[in-house]
């Protein structure tokens, strides 16, 4: 399930997350990742608006048309 933070997958070894070490590292991880999800998201996001906005613009001028 990891492997959807990241294009890379993400290998843990149980006996390093044992150590502070292993779980700083695995914690800096999962945060980039979480900021990653986000970028992400908000792209699709700003996506999604600017379709709906062209859709509405063509609808108008397909109205206007007639």
């Amino acid at each position: 399930q990891l492997e959807a933070f990241d294009e890379a997958p993400l290998v843990v070894n149980s006996a390093h997350l044992k150590t502070n070490e292993g779980l700083k590292e695995m914690f800096i991880v999962l945060t980039n990742s979480t900021w990653n999800l986000i970028r992400k998201y908000t792209a699709l996001k700003k996506s999604h608006e600017t379709l709906k906005e062209e859709k509405c613009r063509i609808a108008n001028d397909n109205i206007s048309l007639t």
